[in-house]
């Protein structure tokens, strides 16, 4: 998850500190959303005034449209980057402080019955997991590898 503006904002193209993000209005979700609430703790630890947000929505369906056409900036994920979400209208910002991973993962216990369907996830997960996980260099978005680790339990989990 990231910060996001339209192509032609101000922000984009350079480093960006998070007291630049805090002269901006945002469109962002309610405050008891966990993203939120991790991006306003991103601010407070730089010091900095929250996101002045003006508009609230979990809309993520109008996100990418009411970004491209507007200064103003959001929080999503880097899939909405892609082409066919208006990706090439929005551009992810240069500010590692604000990019919010989320590890996927996959347990399992040893020696047990796996289904089917679970058995071609973790195949899935093996195999393709970047591609799952990766929405490209385009967006800015960052590799996410693959590990296992062996225990008490099986696990597949990315790298970040």
């Amino acid at each position: 998850v990231v910060v996001i503006a339209a192509n032609d904002h101000p922000l984009c193209g350079r480093p960006v500190a998070v007291a630049e993000l805090a002269a901006w209005r945002w469109v962002l979700p309610a405050p008891s959303v966990a993203m939120r609430q991790w991006l306003d703790r991103v601010f407070e630890a730089e010091g900095v005034a929250g996101p002045e947000v003006q508009i609230e929505t979990n809309s993520i369906t109008t996100l990418p449209r009411l970004i491209a056409e507007t200064d103003l900036l959001s929080f999503t994920s880097t899939r909405n980057l892609r082409p066919d979400r208006l990706g090439s209208r929005l551009r992810r910002l240069q500010i590692d402080s604000t990019t919010m991973r989320r590890p996927i993962g996959l347990v399992m216990r040893r020696d047990r019955y796996l289904s089917p369907a679970a058995t071609r996830v973790l195949r899935l997960l093996r195999d393709r997991g970047h591609s799952f996980l990766d929405s490209g260099e385009a967006s800015g978005a960052s590799q996410a590898g693959i590990t296992f680790t062996a225990g008490d339990d099986r696990s597949a989990r990315p790298s970040h």
